[in-house]
């Protein structure tokens, strides 16, 4: 398979490049690592006649990260380069863990934060060469009026399946969106829509340009876990990050964000309630079990997976229960 002809253009500042994506707006894509989008664009899919690198642009690859004050990533800085730092990796579990977890190092060091977090959505009947898609309907990705995995559905059932996203999420990080028309900042829960053909809520000209997790990050106690088929390589058929907050032995609060479940990331809101007032000394084994049987619970109307992945939708959706349990466990027992 080889790349289709596009033109490419690598600005040295932010102004440029979002000038470049304003022009072509349409027929164009920001490019950084590139591990998503060019194997899509070489089977047809995302196609670009313009292609932004960003990778030239020294600000959105900085990454500031200081203990106890906020954390500010740019977009086209690398997973390897943000998980790596010892800050991260000795407090921000999750952060780490998922970073860690995106596919194998080659693509850690080539893969941007930002590209993660805007990733495509993956589905059997969408991640397949043009031959392959041109003997079934077209559905609603590739332009057609169908879902192909859920047949009488009025949205598109691709699964987003990003590691870096759900841990995020659980330290209620923010993201910045730049265009040539100016900037806004909203938490990166608000980023997703649900419906995976319009994934995100980036509009034509607009990119991710920075990440900001909050001060209040250093103080969580965290961890994710992912079910995949192979121990690297593979995006996640189910994951679980999991963020809770502390104060005198007991929990004052937790997050549990689920992500390759849906069509974006799933912060189960009637989780946080669950943690609140549980004594840390108590959560032995058991007691982990309950409140990961809870909290699987809690989340049962929003994991309606579909069979659009390797492993069957039941499976998967059991699955959450045990990886809600052993994240628990990462941040209780095996510390």
């Amino acid at each position: 398979m080889t790349l289709p002809a596009f033109e490419y253009h690598r600005p040295s500042t932010l102004s440029e490049g979002l000038k470049l994506l304003k022009n072509n707006a349409g027929k164009t894509r920001p490019l950084a690592g590139g591990t998503d989008l060019l194997n899509n664009m070489k089977v047809g899919l995302n196609p670009a006649e313009v292609l932004v690198d960003l990778t030239g642009i020294e600000s959105l690859s900085s990454i500031e990260c200081a203990v106890n004050q906020p954390v500010k990533v740019g977009a086209a800085a690398t997973i390897w380069d943000l998980v790596q730092r010892a800050e991260v990796k000795e407090n921000l579990t999750a952060l780490y863990q998922a970073g860690c977890g995106v596919g194998a190092i080659q693509l850690q060091q080539m893969g941007t934060v930002g590209g993660n977090l805007c990733q495509d959505t993956r589905c059997w009947f969408y991640n397949q060469t043009k031959h392959w898609r041109r003997a079934r309907p077209l559905c609603y990705k590739t332009g057609g009026d169908q879902c192909l995995a859920m047949k009488k559905s009025e949205r598109c059932h691709a699964a987003f399946c990003s590691d870096v996203a759900p841990a995020l999420i659980a330290y209620d990080a923010t993201v910045k969106l730049s265009s040539a028309d100016g900037e806004r900042e909203i938490s990166l829960a608000d980023f997703y829509t649900r419906d995976g053909k319009t994934y995100n809520v980036l509009q034509a000209g607009e990119i991710l340009s920075e990440i900001t997790v909050p001060a209040g990050a250093w103080q969580t106690k965290s961890a994710y876990v992912k079910l995949r088929s192979r121990k690297s390589i593979d995006f996640p058929q189910a994951g679980v990050a999991i963020a809770v907050t502390e104060e005198g032995g007991k929990l004052t609060g937790g997050k549990l964000v689920l992500t390759a479940l849906g069509s974006g990331p799933m912060d189960i809101k009637g989780a946080g309630n669950l943690f609140k007032g549980l004594s840390v000394d108590s959560l032995d084994v058991e007691k982990i079990s309950s409140l990961a049987r809870e909290c699987a619970a809690a989340a049962a109307n929003d994991v309606l997976p579909v069979a659009n992945m390797t492993w069957r939708p039941a499976y998967r959706r059991r699955m959450v229960e045990i990886l809600i349990e052993e994240s628990l466990k990462k941040i209780f027992i095996n510390k």
